[in-house]
């Protein structure tokens, strides 16, 4: 009776986490297969996974290298806009990203950071496809986690593919093949990102001082930025998709 009630056991927890398997893969896509087809084969290189976007988006080769990228990012209308030499290329929607409006301050808050970063990793083996990290967390955030008594301010923030995150920018496979080429082609050196609460703010509505300040430099960018021509190169070359 013990020996058929261990096998029962056995049998509905290894059910249980082929279900949860499956419907991983049915909602994920490749977030939860891919990571371990490509362990098994050694994974793929950055410059592969370059020379495999350009092959089918080759549209993307006609910018030149080198320039500047800025990735705007705007938390509450899940929008980001993608400038590259001073010019807007992209406006792609943010399809998942936790939190609310406000800095990340802690490990394990799910919050989105906001503030002015560089990409710092590229990740061309990711669980969501293609990623790249920010460099957060930056000094300010440091500073500010510090006044607040906290130790642990987290990391490891990526704007990735897919269309599920916590907090993380999840953009799907598609725009996040044209950014991650975007991001090679200017190189790291030459990235940058804003990630502000929303599209406008309300400074009188700020009551934190140090925020209120973080929030001018930040739309301060965002205004620079904005200054410039609007001409959404990539969505006139590319295909209608």
């Amino acid at each position: 009776m013990f020996r058929i009630k261990r096998l029962l056991i056995i049998s509905v927890v290894t059910v249980t986490v082929f279900v949860v398997l499956v419907l991983g893969v049915y909602k994920f896509g490749r977030s939860i297969g891919q990571p371990v087809i490509l362990k098994s084969m050694g994974g793929r290189s950055n410059n592969e996974v370059i020379q495999a976007i350009k092959a089918k988006k080759d549209y993307l080769t006609a910018l030149p290298a080198g320039k500047a990228l800025t990735i705007l990012v705007f938390k509450s209308s899940k929008g980001m806009e993608v400038f590259y030499d001073n010019t807007l290329v992209m406006n792609v929607p943010i399809l998942a990203a936790s939190g609310v409006a406000g800095p990340k301050i802690k490990e394990g808050d799910c919050q989105v950071p906001e503030g002015i970063y560089k990409i710092d990793v590229f990740n061309p083996n990711s669980s969501y496809y293609l990623s790249m990290r920010i460099s957060y967390p930056n000094e300010t955030d440091r500073k500010r986690s510090k006044a607040r008594g906290v130790t642990e301010v987290g990391g490891d923030i990526y704007i990735h593919g897919k269309a599920a995150s916590i907090g993380c920018i999840a953009i799907g496979d598609d725009k996040i093949e044209d950014l991650y080429f975007l991001a090679n082609l200017a190189g790291l050196k030459n990235t940058k990102v804003v990630i502000a609460p929303s599209l406008k703010v309300d400074y009188e509505k700020i009551t934190d001082r140090e925020i209120k300040q973080l929030y001018k430099s930040v739309y301060a960018q965002i205004d620079m930025i904005k200054s410039c021509q609007r001409t959404n190169l990539l969505e006139r070359a590319s295909p209608a998709r």
